[in-house]
């Protein structure tokens, strides 16, 4: 009957000291569980950038072009609005254009030289009174919507929209005051206002009255495929999501950086 007693002892003891040791070691188990559920979270909200694999989206990102959701979400696949459209363009064209090459001056005779001379002076004026215009726009512009309550498009000054479709409107042209920035935009529009970003508008426009039978895609699609644009007519007349723009937005900046 001793020993059995001393078994039981050494058991109770023993149950005692696991018992213990599990009391002690369960705030370092809770810890290391509630770390485990945040990465696991974590590396759930970072899926959609996934989408990164196409190395297009991936510059665009890395050039703060493109930017997601808070949580890291492009929304690719999201239908995209006219105003978003009009503010990835903003933000291209904002971006430092590719170095011109120099014109060089002639050495055998002086009339090269001075036709060069008088290109860059006139080019000087003509930006200078560019610069003039813009300015003048921007004021009466700021005039005309002084009052908060009566703003352009229906959007707060504050709206993460509003600076880039004022660009578009003031500088670029793109846009005017009846645009809907909230509405979806479909592929053909979309493919307009590229052209006019990259320079192209007033080939729109050409092409369209010496060609007065040809449908609106048919001119765009000359004019596209006269500057290497072709791909943008595989959006023509199409609903436009998110993935779609950035992909046209991507050739856009190929023009900018004079990569093609």
């Amino acid at each position: 009957m001793g020993p059995q007693r001393r078994y039981g002892t050494v058991s109770g003891d023993y149950v005692k000291r696991v018992v213990m040791s599990i009391r002690r070691c369960a705030p370092a188990t809770v810890a290391m569980l509630l770390v485990c559920c945040f990465c696991v979270g974590s590396v759930a909200k970072a899926q959609p950038v996934a989408d990164l694999q196409d190395d297009r989206i991936r510059e665009l990102v890395d050039a703060g072009v493109l930017r997601g959701a808070p949580g890291g979400d492009l929304e690719l696949d999201r239908a995209i609005q006219g105003g978003e459209f009009v503010t990835l363009i903003d933000r291209v064209l904002k971006m430092p254009p590719a170095a011109r090459q120099h014109l060089a001056t002639g050495t055998e005779t002086g009339d090269s030289e001075g036709w060069v001379r008088a290109y860059v002076y006139w080019r000087s004026v003509t930006r200078w009174f560019q610069r003039i215009g813009s300015n003048v726009r921007q004021s009466w512009f700021d005039l005309r919507y002084r009052q908060v309550t009566d703003q352009p498009w229906d959007l707060p000054r504050t709206h993460w929209m509003s600076a880039s479709l004022r660009d578009a409107y003031l500088n670029y042209d793109l846009i005017d005051l009846s645009f809907k920035p909230m509405w979806a935009i479909d592929g053909s529009t979309a493919i307009d206002l590229i052209l006019a970003a990259a320079g192209y508008g007033g080939e729109v426009a050409a092409v369209h009255e010496q060609m007065p039978e040809a449908t609106p895609d048919e001119v765009r699609r000359f004019v596209c495929a006269q500057h290497g644009m072709g791909r943008l007519m595989e959006y023509a007349g199409a609903r436009l999501t998110r993935g779609d723009a950035v992909l046209m937005v991507w050739l856009l900046m190929e023009r900018r950086l004079a990569r093609s």
